[in-house]
């Protein structure tokens, strides 16, 4: 069995997509601790209302789960998961400027 290199680029947006949605979820449950920002995601605002340690293990673990499929998937659809990891970034990039707005509106 041979083993498929991946870029370097790989590993670094894949760690990218996971610290981000840490940064994502922790500026969350802080915004909304504050009572200055609400959760857009429909399915987790429910849980982070009532169960936020178990809203926040279920994102990390989607998370996690998104960046091992993405990594697998590599060496069979390079172009397509490359895309993907864009994509991913820039929402994910989106969303952390997002939080610094509503930080810099409420400081």
């Amino acid at each position: 069995m041979s083993r498929t290199v991946r870029p370097l680029w790989l590993h670094g947006a894949l760690a990218w997509i996971l610290a981000s949605n840490a940064a994502d979820l922790a500026l969350t449950v802080w915004g909304l601790r504050l009572g200055v920002i609400a959760e857009a995601n429909p399915l987790l605002a429910p849980l982070l209302a009532t169960r936020p340690a178990l809203a926040g293990g279920l994102k990390l673990a989607a998370a996690t789960v998104s960046v091992f499929i993405l990594y697998l998937a590599y060496p069979v659809r390079p172009r397509l998961v490359a895309a993907g990891v864009l994509v991913i970034s820039l929402a994910l990039l989106f969303v952390l400027v997002l939080h610094a707005i509503w930080i810099g509106l409420t400081l």
